[in-house]
């Protein structure tokens, strides 16, 4: 399977470049001129482009088969950019890379959300996929949850199936694992959908602590 990965000079987005490579072909996709992290053998294909431009975005979704968004995940650590231009980079350019996929006849976008928008429930609540995110109002905490927005009504009027996964922080003791995260993904990647013609699906990915025990919705 051609998959464009989206975010692959971050943390996430690269640890799955590495990791799919092995079975799909990988074209990694960033904003950095240069990946910060390791590719492993798809570091020669990345790609740099801003995901707001159609032109861009055209250009990386070539021959794809299936939109790995990962840069939603972590979209709000981009050095030196204000808050404003992260909310744009990550709602327009969600809402351009769906769009432009669809016209190039991609059926699936994989989006990758952030937990951290739930963590001002009480502790002491079982907070599953069906409570209401609760971001914090600074850019960081919305960039994800608009990026849902976005993928759940352009999913919704029929244009492409979107499967968003929350995942806490990676590798951290209450967030998720590499392995859990791989694993999410993979099975993403393969997911039937229902026919009833509203192509979303939602699932909290947590390797510990309070948000592990979510089933999807």
């Amino acid at each position: 399977m051609k998959i464009a990965v989206t975010g692959a000079d971050r943390s996430m987005g690269a640890m799955l470049c590495r990791r799919l490579a092995a079975d799909h072909d990988i074209r990694p996709v960033g904003v950095a001129a240069e990946p910060a992290t390791d590719l492993g053998m798809v570091a020669s294909a990345y790609h740099r482009a801003d995901l707001r431009l159609p032109s861009s975005v055209g250009l990386v979704l070539a021959d794809i088969d299936l939109i790995l968004h990962a840069q939603p995940y972590d979209a709000g650590q981009v050095e030196g950019r204000p808050g404003s231009d992260v909310l744009d980079v990550v709602a327009r350019g969600t809402y351009v890379l769906m769009n432009s996929g669809h016209e190039a006849g991609i059926g699936r976008m994989v989006l990758l959300s952030n937990l951290s928008m739930m963590k001002d429930y009480p502790e002491d609540f079982a907070v599953s996929e069906h409570w209401l995110p609760h971001p914090q109002a600074d850019a960081e905490a919305l960039a994800p949850y608009v990026a849902e927005l976005v993928g759940r009504e352009i999913s919704r009027i029929g244009k492409m199936e979107c499967i968003c996964l929350r995942m806490g922080e990676l590798g951290a003791e209450d967030g998720t694992s590499e392995e859990d995260a791989l694993g999410a993904v993979q099975k993403a990647l393969h997911r039937e959908m229902s026919s009833g013609g509203y192509y979303w699906f939602l699932e909290h990915v947590a390797s510990g602590g309070r948000f592990a025990a979510g089933q999807g919705c």
